[in-house]
């Protein structure tokens, strides 16, 4: 699935495939899924506790997500320093995680009952 999120006032594109997790792991050596489950039981309340939040899973996720869709973008550091502090946490947090989800859905329904 792919699509192109405002970061900071730039059009980036992002892509999310059956490839991620892996992509994820070979970028930074850890669990996606591990890692993600953190991200949510640091906001399960609602309320992100962020002694709890590793803004960096979402700033390293969203790199392999960008580089998915574009290989030939700048390395991590130099594609970071594209964008202000808070553009990618919390700014655009919620719909790089949506892509996420939205490519985990099935796309077709069960027919078995």
């Amino acid at each position: 699935m792919k699509k192109t999120i405002t970061v900071g006032g730039k059009e980036v594109p992002f892509k999310a495939t059956a490839s991620t997790p892996l992509r994820y792991r070979e970028f930074t050596g850890r669990d996606l899924f591990k890692d993600l489950l953190s991200i949510s039981t640091a906001s399960q309340s609602g309320a992100v506790d962020f002694d709890k939040f590793d803004a960096e899973i979402v700033q390293k996720l969203a790199y392999v997500m960008a580089k998915q869709a574009d290989p030939n973008i700048a390395e991590y550091v130099d594609w970071l320093d594209e964008f202000e502090p808070y553009d990618i946490f919390p700014g655009a947090t919620g719909a790089i995680l949506a892509l996420w989800g939205a490519s985990q859905e099935p796309l077709s329904k069960s027919k078995k009952k």
